[in-house]
């Protein structure tokens, strides 16, 4: 087993494709699996080979270390954007009060800019981590992924998921 980067390991196995072939917006396999966990769990797999540009295994500890840092930029992007709005909103209310109620006639009342889409399907899960897991879990018992057998517990896809994806895409693309 070849270490390519820290918690990352190289794919022996002869995968039907190559990872730039596989086309999904990050994280979201739409029309492939039934349960959106095991959508999920298997695009974040897939999209570390994509990253990479190989087909590569992922450490459960840079998997959920992955979960907790996107949670968290996400919680950040939130807050950021409820502390801008609250002192435009403070500002509005104190320019008001001081022209009283002039300013208010003038200016609207501000509004709460639409939070960007979020990049992954479950940030606003609270229980995201054991979400993707459990669908880690059933991709494992449906031989999709090979599951922790090693020390310390690497996850690789298999060709059957590759098979699985690619197969699905060419016959959406098929349809269009």
């Amino acid at each position: 087993m070849k270490e390519i980067k820290e918690g990352f390991f190289a794919v022996e196995e002869k995968m039907p494709c190559l990872p730039g072939d596989l086309r999904f917006e990050r994280y979201t396999l739409p029309g492939i699996f039934v349960n959106l966990g095991q959508e999920e769990a298997a695009a974040r797999l897939l999209s570390f080979s994509q990253d990479m540009g190989e087909w590569v295994g992922v450490s459960w500890s840079n998997l959920i270390q992955t979960l907790f840092q996107e949670r968290r930029e996400e919680d950040e992007r939130y807050l950021a954007s409820s502390k801008k709005y609250q002192k435009e909103i403070e500002r509005y209310i104190f320019l008001s009060s001081i022209t009283f109620g002039i300013y208010g006639h003038f200016k609207p009342l501000p509004r709460e800019e639409k939070a960007e889409k979020p990049r992954i399907i479950t940030a606003f899960r609270p229980d995201m981590e054991e979400f993707i897991v459990r669908g880690i879990r059933e991709l494992i018992d449906k031989s999709m992924i090979t599951g922790p057998k090693y020390d310390p517990g690497i996850l690789f896809p298999t060709p059957t998921l590759i098979s699985r994806v690619w197969e699905e895409q060419m016959l959406q693309i098929g349809r269009s």
